[in-house]
């Protein structure tokens, strides 16, 4: 009996989660676990639930306990996956990611989350490694300015910069990366320790504008006009201590195959003119210049008339002048003599071809062979 209310409430959950009604589906599938703790789908699913509310410190949880109970199912390994990379252990989510991946091999989804791990984590390596470079550098100043003030020279050492000052490794300057979920697009512009209060972002219908003030003299800017519309009031933006991560609400539930517009696909479509009507084989191009194709078309036909032809193509176009002007028995006379003479003899006299059988005549030092098919 238990078992059977525990179902209709995760059933209910189900519901309220294809509605997008996140905290009534976490409800129902607490009140199902609470009436059977042991069924791991319970915990999945609210885990799920609690990603979209990102809930991420629960998901985790969730994720746990359904592995404990099931850890044959490698959904459970890919949610906790996506836990731990929205709670930045990059490790712990390459981790997780790789077990998902030992029960669906082929998932494109699990190989491109372990990618964005791995790159989040040589991108920890290359600001770690640009703290120390800076750190070495204040050192080497301060040294500098001891051995200057050792040598009585009237001049005011540097002053050495506080340890939590925003360091933009000048390689990362305008690197951002970008990634996308059925609801949401993603973008992670790479500048660490920045201050919310110093972060200006702007939402339109299909534009994106951010501003990051990085010092009194330096400004970080990033404009973009996206490929597809968003929903302006649904996108946040989230500072963290490596990055700042904007989310942006897809309008239509599509798939994004670029972030921002190409522009050079926009084609503005002219309603027809006096003149096109007039002239209709002027086809439109980007050319200051007008061609009428149907004029070059019968000059390259000309051409091709006029041209003069050599070796074979001399000869052949002789033949062809001959048949195309020739009566009818002349015609009969070719097709006869070439035909049974296996295209070795050519006459026009109908006279003579048209009383015996043309024999084979293959030119001197040459042998007539049949075609074997």
């Amino acid at each position: 009996m238990t078992g059977n209310l525990a179902a209709d409430k995760f059933s209910a959950g189900n519901e309220a989660f294809a509605d997008e009604d996140y905290d009534l589906a976490i409800q129902y599938y607490t009140e199902a676990i609470n009436l059977d703790g042991e069924n791991g789908a319970y915990y999945l699913k609210r885990c799920n639930a609690r990603l979209k509310k990102e809930d991420f410190g629960g998901a985790l949880d969730d994720a746990n306990m359904s592995i404990k109970l099931n850890s044959g199912d490698g959904r459970a390994f890919q949610r906790k996956g996506s836990a731990l990379f929205f709670l930045e252990d990059f490790d712990g989510a390459l981790d997780a990611f790789k077990r998902s991946l030992e029960f669906d091999a082929n998932n494109e989804q699990i190989k491109q989350s372990i990618r964005k791990c791995e790159a989040e984590i040589n991108l920890k390596e290359v600001l770690k490694k640009n703290t120390e470079e800076t750190q070495r550098n204040k050192t080497l100043i301060g040294l500098s300015n001891i051995h200057k003030a050792n040598e009585k020279q009237d001049e005011v050492p540097p002053s050495i910069t506080d340890d939590k000052t925003t360091v933009v490794p000048t390689s990362l300057k305008t690197k951002y990366d970008w990634y996308q979920t059925e609801t949401h697009v993603i973008i992670s512009i790479l500048i660490k320790n920045i201050k919310e209060k110093d972060v200006s972002c702007h939402f339109g219908d299909k534009t994106l504008s951010v501003t990051i003030k990085l010092s009194q003299e330096n400004d970080y800017s990033l404009e973009l006009d996206l490929s597809q519309n968003i929903v302006p009031h649904q996108s946040l933006f989230q500072v963290f201590s490596t990055k700042l991560e904007i989310k942006m609400k897809k309008e239509s539930g599509i798939r994004w195959d670029t972030l921002e517009e190409d522009h050079t696909k926009i084609t503005v479509i002219k309603s027809p003119s006096k003149s096109d009507t007039v002239n209709p084989h002027k086809y439109p191009s980007s050319s200051h210049f007008v061609k009428n194709w149907d004029l070059l078309a019968k000059q390259v036909e000309e051409e091709e008339k006029n041209e003069n032809k050599e070796g074979d193509g001399a000869l052949n176009a002789l033949f062809q002048q001959i048949y195309a002007d020739g009566s009818d028995e002349v015609k009969r006379a070719m097709n006869k003599s070439f035909q049974e003479s296996g295209g070795t003899v050519l006459s026009t006299n109908w006279n003579e071809i048209s009383k015996e059988k043309v024999e084979i005549k293959p030119p001197d030092c040459m042998e007539y062979k049949k075609y074997e098919y």
